[in-house]
């Protein structure tokens, strides 16, 4: 039975990562055409806010967000969450059956 479960579960998670993924880079692309550097405060809330067109809130909870070398949180994908409930829930279990990340 548990063996069936696990494929089940993973089904829907297959994706979710890499969509936030290329949704980061998309944005990071907008800002940057627009004469933004993404490290600057005007950067960040450019990201932001692109992002949260996209369906995604800022999440600095994630070890992955916290331990980027280097980068501000809001350039990294793993710093962002799906603003849908249910949708944050898939990603947090993506979170933790990809990368061994305990999600909060």
């Amino acid at each position: 039975m548990r063996k069936f479960l696990i494929p089940l579960i993973a089904i829907p998670l297959v994706g979710c990562f890499e969509q936030q993924e290329t949704q980061l880079a998309k944005c990071e692309l907008e800002a940057q055409s627009s004469g933004i550097e993404l490290v600057s405060e005007a950067g960040a809330q450019r990201m932001t806010l692109c992002m949260r067109a996209a369906g995604y809130e800022r999440d600095a909870g994630p070890m992955m967000c916290q331990s980027l070398p280097g980068k501000p949180t809001w350039i990294g994908a793993a710093c962002y969450a799906p603003a849908d409930p249910l949708s944050k829930w898939f990603w947090q279990l993506e979170l933790r059956f990809r990368f061994g990340e305990k999600a909060q």
